[in-house]
């Protein structure tokens, strides 16, 4: 899972966009091939260059994730958050580190995650992956209808729903909800 997907958010003055651009992809490469220590040396040494960048956090989140590494893939994402309040990918990579936090009870993980992507949707109605996210952990809370309403929206968008989620939700919701006119 790729979090960062789309162009350059931030350009500081320590780092030329034609820079950052070769940082990200060179990193891209490497995530590719699932070599995730490389990238994340890339990615630090680049963050010591341009601390500013929520990009570089981004990527780097999704290396110490790929890794195993969640408090450091939070702690990235919440950086990322805190420099671009505003971009959705912040958000929702914050969403997708917690939800490996093993502090919390799963009620308060899933009500967390539930909020955080409303404010990535909030800031980008077209993050699908916020609404597949978001619609899982309402599963997880018994709140089918909030689920089946993020789904819906998923098909309008066009995006494939993995299988054995859209199993789980009928068998357990009863089914998908039908919608009835009265005249």
């Amino acid at each position: 899972m790729i979090l960062f997907k789309g162009p350059i958010y931030a350009v500081t003055a320590e780092v030329s966009t034609e820079e950052v651009r070769a940082i990200v992809i060179e990193t891209l490469d490497y995530m590719d091939v699932e070599a995730y220590p490389d990238a994340t040396d890339i990615l630090t040494r680049a963050i010591n260059k341009a601390p500013n960048m929520a990009e570089l956090y981004i990527l780097r989140s999704e290396c110490y994730l790929q890794q195993g590494e969640f408090k450091r893939s939070y702690d990235d994402a919440l950086k990322a958050h805190e420099i671009a309040p505003k971009w959705a990918i912040a958000n929702h990579a914050c969403a997708v580190c917690y939800y490996f936090d093993d502090t919390e009870t799963e009620y308060y993980k899933y009500k967390t995650i539930v909020a955080i992507e409303k404010n990535a949707i909030d800031l980008d109605p077209s993050l699908a992956d916020a609404y597949a996210f978001r619609a899982y952990s309402n599963y997880k809370l018994k709140e089918y209808g909030n689920a089946w309403n993020d789904v819906k929206k998923l098909r309008e968008m066009g995006v494939e729903l993995d299988p054995t989620f859209m199993y789980m939700l009928n068998k357990d919701s009863g089914g998908e909800p039908k919608m009835f006119f009265f005249f």
